[in-house]
């Protein structure tokens, strides 16, 4: 289970154990707080405790809030990893309802299934 606790109006989540459950490598460094995050495609991530950026394959990606460090736990926004490009890179979607964290496995080929969809409900319709 991935614990979920709220700060300042903000959701976050274990960042370590929720990053495992979608499938990417975790490199942990307490003394630090800092999670290195690899995953398919050459993604690579670095969140560091305290820090309202994680560096995303090079790049610079603004967390809605600085990623908390308490009790030697890395906590990261839940926003953080419903955003497109965790979402892309991964294949899941994250959100938290009813105070549960909602995993859901996305179409390999998104907006190809959401036109099929579309063609499908418009013949329907004929």
């Amino acid at each position: 289970e991935v614990q979920v606790i709220n700060k300042d109006g903000v959701n976050y989540a274990e960042a370590v154990r929720l990053s495992k459950i979608l499938k990417l490598q975790t490199s942990w460094f307490g003394r630090s707080g800092q999670l290195n995050l690899k995953g398919p495609a050459g993604f690579f991530c670095v969140l560091r405790a305290g820090a309202q950026n994680a560096a995303v394959n090079g790049e610079s990606y603004k967390l809605e809030a600085p990623l908390l460090l308490e009790d030697g736990v890395l906590y990261a926004p839940i926003s953080f990893f419903n955003s497109p490009k965790i979402r892309f890179y991964t294949g899941f979607q994250t959100e938290l309802s009813g105070g549960k964290i909602i995993i859901e496995k996305l179409s390999k080929f998104p907006m190809v299934a959401k036109i099929f969809q579309t063609l499908t409900f418009c013949v329907g319709t004929l």
